[in-house]
């Protein structure tokens, strides 16, 4: 798997960095489209028979947001809390990477809450919709996220429509 960290500049896009493994929240934005089962396909690549194989995919938009801490701390820092006993909205097309922990809304989280993400999927404009109204559930003195993903798709989006 390769996959390169692109920036786009008015020059054109820019290469800041290229890996060769799955990105990190990058896969996960694709893992919520994914229908086929992850493990034959990583087992149909180690075989050398990935081109026999089919990857099913759902044909909805994808979209992920981080909630990260302004500051990384040591692992007793707080860990981010609902606000209020309303529990976040869970379907096949709406994910969640929360730690049980904060689920149960404990004080702490053995990972010190390093990063929470929030996807969701269908169309770009409702999947920015649903991660967002999930983020509005959290209480996080410590958590920073951007409220910019996916604006441009979203437009794109409304404009295209009839």
């Amino acid at each position: 798997m390769l996959y390169a960290g692109l920036m786009l500049t008015p020059d054109g896009p820019k290469l800041i960095e290229y890996n060769v493994r799955f990105g990190d929240p990058e896969c996960q934005v694709l893992m919520l489209r994914l229908m086929s089962d992850l493990v034959p396909a990583l087992l149909a690549c180690c075989d050398g028979m990935l081109r026999n194989f089919d990857l099913r995919w759902f044909s909805d938009a994808a979209l992920t947001v981080v909630m990260a801490p302004r500051v990384i701390r040591k692992a007793t820092s707080r860990a981010p809390r609902s606000r209020g006993s309303k529990p976040l909205p869970r379907s096949r097309a709406c994910r969640f990477s929360m730690p049980a922990p904060w689920r149960r809304a404990a004080a702490s989280s053995p990972m010190g809450a390093r990063a929470q993400r929030f996807g969701a999927r269908k169309t770009v404009g409702e999947a920015q919709r649903r991660a967002y109204q999930a983020i509005d559930h959290i209480r996080w003195a410590d958590g920073f996220f951007r409220r910019d993903i996916g604006y441009l798709a979203v437009e794109r989006e409304a404009a295209a429509r009839p």
